[in-house]
């Protein structure tokens, strides 16, 4: 733990790194309770404010880690990561545009914050808060001030991938593996460009590394799973969906694509509940017909 700039006393310092600790191992109530205590015998103590706020934040206390943010910012208005977590909160209770002027602000204090433009990017892709084309520009950046930072690849090339450029999203996914083989989601990039590709059979490769990687993402079972249903697989498809849905039942696009499979089966009634259940969950979630 640092001291910050205003030399916290040494009994305030080990409360804090107690509570760091405790962070760490998870017992996030107890680091709470060390945190309170190294605040209040020094307020201006920053380091401390946001390790109050990531414990908060994985209790789901969202509004009470904003106001360990806030005091951070009141603290110190240039305070370029209070900035950036505090986006990240309000990401998660649904405030995206305001999430965007939070990494603003963090961007105008440090025009070189990579994660900043990164969260920027990704919020305006899945969230449909921009266009993609503004996304990429975010990515952009971030690759500028890192070029080996895999998920700008990523973003980027899904990016591209919506805009139909799909030879261009697939050199960025290629580099997002070179720079790490074992990025799951560079692998399910790929996997999604040779199906769009009509590569079937490799894009189940690439689906199939990334399952290997994580079976607990749905995004590469879902992937796997429209590669098989193209392929006339349906069986096996199936199988797909419904592991991608046994590790999280309200992924809306696993739902969809069964939906669809189902109805292709002409299964209608259980197509249209999945089809239902999927919008209800997401309303802009897509469905392709086999």
């Amino acid at each position: 733990m640092e001291r910050g700039s205003l030399n916290p006393p040494r009994s305030a310092i080990k409360w804090g790194q107690k509570g760091y600790k405790l962070l760490r191992n998870k017992r996030f109530e107890e680091a709470i309770e060390c945190f309170d205590k190294a605040i209040g015998e020094f307020r201006d103590f920053v380091e401390v404010w946001h390790f109050k706020a990531v414990a908060l934040g994985f209790l789901y206390r969202f509004y009470e880690a904003i106001k360990c943010l806030d005091t951070i910012i009141e603290i110190d208005p240039k305070n370029k990561l209070a900035y950036n977590s505090k986006g990240l909160v309000l990401s998660y209770l649904g405030k995206f545009k305001e999430a965007i002027g939070c990494y603003d602000k963090a961007l105008g204090v440090d025009p070189m914050f990579l994660q900043a433009w990164y969260n920027k990017g990704l919020i305006v892709i899945t969230h449909k808060l921009g266009t993609y084309n503004e996304a990429i520009e975010c990515f952009e950046k971030a690759i500028g001030i890192d070029e080996k930072y895999v998920h700008a690849w990523v973003g980027k090339g899904l990016c591209l991938g919506e805009l139909g450029k799909v030879n261009e999203a697939m050199e960025c996914f290629d580099e997002a593996i070179r720079i790490n083989k074992k990025d799951v989601f560079a692998w399910a990039g790929k996997g999604e460009c040779l199906g769009k590709l009509g590569q079937l059979e490799e894009a189940t490769d690439c689906f199939d590394k990334a399952i290997k990687m994580d079976k607990r993402d749905p995004s590469g079972w879902t992937g796997k799973g429209v590669a098989l249903a193209k392929l006339g697989r349906y069986e096996e498809a199936m199988k797909c969906f419904d592991a991608a849905l046994k590790v999280d039942p309200r992924f809306a696009v696993a739902l969809s694509y069964k939906g669809d499979l189902l109805e292709k089966l002409e299964k209608l009634e259980e197509a249209k509940k999945l089809h239902e259940q999927a919008i209800k969950i997401l309303p802009s979630v897509e469905t392709v017909k086999w």
